[in-house]
């Protein structure tokens, strides 16, 4: 929800009864905007570091805890310096978040349903977004900061319920609490022939990984599974956060009024996270039918073909073409449809199966870092390039992204679904 609270809070506080006390300025909101961005860039390995350390559910009750504190100091005071603080909080949060959840979902859940675990993470995040932009501009600015102040708040009692990640239990010598947390999640008696299988084989793993040096990236790069994996995983980012979606995500107003389309304000905004939605669900139900191989490809297509049909009817008004208004809607929603659908989820399930136990956490702090940084990029070349040569020449850029990543997937990447760490990384070693 913290995701979907800058768009429509916008006007709100640039209006004549902005809450700040006056009109923030463009300037302002930019920074209040860009704080989250730049801020989830420096915080991702530290929270590496904090589920290693401290394990992965008491990283996820912190990213609670920095969630509600970004809320707490909206509510204090809408002064631009306030808020620019609470973003920072939600840059902190929005780190974790990506960092620390993907980690807790794949170690509790079984091989067969991990895919559709992390796809549902998605599907929450577009509901909260759409209830946000559903309430936001309809109710008074802090009346919806005290409706949703509350539930990270509640977030962090909730978390501290939760079970601790069976791997982690066994690094840290609790065989037995992970044996009963395996048998809660799989509803077995602790001593059932299944439980005791999955606790001898994590036990196994975890006595091979005491018997060698303590990890760092110089050892872990010298396991050719796990260098192939670091390749693959580096390769997916990118191909998620350098496909134009994020842009597409923030500018989609200016997209869509560059190719001389009107749409009212409040169904645009309502629009994308309920395609976003629509997406997510989909994948849910397909990512353990048909594999994340298929599913990503079919993506990149789906996404990268509407990106080329965007440049050309950012051309033709230039030539005196008139286009149907419909046309740039409808790609629009069709890059949003296969953003939630497999662009995006897609790659943080391939991520969080690829990689073994003990370089897990300082792998995805890395790639999370690296993705930000990415969004950040995007943000800052979009208008120059745009103003410069024409923003038809980002959505073809953005198009052959797509479009080349979704060869590349058919020729190199490996499916994952259903599979074993052991039987994934021994694909990778025979490639």
């Amino acid at each position: 929800m913290q995701t979907g609270w800058m768009s429509p809070s916008i006007q709100v506080l640039q209006g004549p009864n902005s809450p700040s006390g006056y009109p923030l300025s463009d300037y302002e909101i930019s920074w209040i905007a860009g704080t989250v961005t730049i801020v989830a860039v420096f915080f991702c390995l530290g929270f590496s570091v904090v589920c290693d350390r401290y394990g992965r559910r008491m990283s996820l009750v912190l990213v609670a805890v920095t969630q509600a504190i970004g809320w707490i100091i909206k509510l204090i005071s809408a002064n631009p310096v306030c808020l620019i603080v609470s973003q920072v909080f939600v840059g902190i949060a929005s780190a974790g978040v990506y960092t620390c959840a993907p980690l807790y979902i794949k170690e509790i859940s079984s091989d067969s349903i991990r895919g559709s675990m992390a796809s549902a993470g998605i599907v929450l995040q577009s509901v909260g977004t759409l209830i946000m932009f559903g309430i936001a501009p309809h109710l008074e600015y802090h009346t919806v900061l005290w409706l949703v102040a509350w539930i990270p708040v509640v977030n962090v009692l909730l978390l501290l319920k939760i079970p601790e990640t069976p791997p982690y239990l066994v690094k840290r010598g609790k065989i037995d609490e992970a044996r009963t947390t395996i048998a809660s999640l799989v509803g077995l008696e602790p001593d059932s022939k299944s439980v005791n299988a999955s606790v001898e084989c994590l036990t196994k793993a975890q006595e091979y990984f005491d018997t060698l040096p303590k990890i760092s990236l110089k050892r872990a790069f010298a396991d050719k599974a796990t260098r192939r994996a670091f390749y693959i995983g580096l390769f997916v980012v990118s191909l998620l956060d350098f496909g134009g979606n994020f842009v597409i995500s923030i500018y989609a107003s200016v997209i869509i009024k560059n190719s001389g389309v009107t749409v009212r304000p409040e169904l645009q905004a309502l629009s994308l996270p309920a395609i976003m939605i629509i997406g997510s669900l989909v994948s849910t139900v397909t990512v353990e039918k048909y594999g994340r191989k298929p599913l990503l490809i079919s993506s990149l297509i789906i996404n990268g073909l509407p990106m080329a049909i965007l440049g050309i009817l950012l051309i033709l008004p230039t030539y005196g073409f008139e286009i149907a208004q419909w046309i740039p809607v409808l790609c629009v929603i069709i890059t949003v449809f296969a953003y939630g659908a497999g662009v995006l989820p897609i790659p943080y399930i391939i991520l969080m199966e690829i990689f073994n136990f003990e370089v897990r956490a300082m792998v995805f702090g890395f790639y999370v870092t690296y993705g930000w940084f990415l969004c950040f990029l995007q943000t800052i070349i979009f208008t120059p390039i745009s103003q410069a040569l024409g923003m038809h020449v980002i959505f073809f850029l953005f198009s052959a992204v797509n479009i080349i990543s979704a060869v590349c997937c058919a020729i190199w990447l490996p499916e994952t679904k259903g599979k074993s760490l052991e039987k994934i990384q021994d694909e990778l070693c025979a490639r």
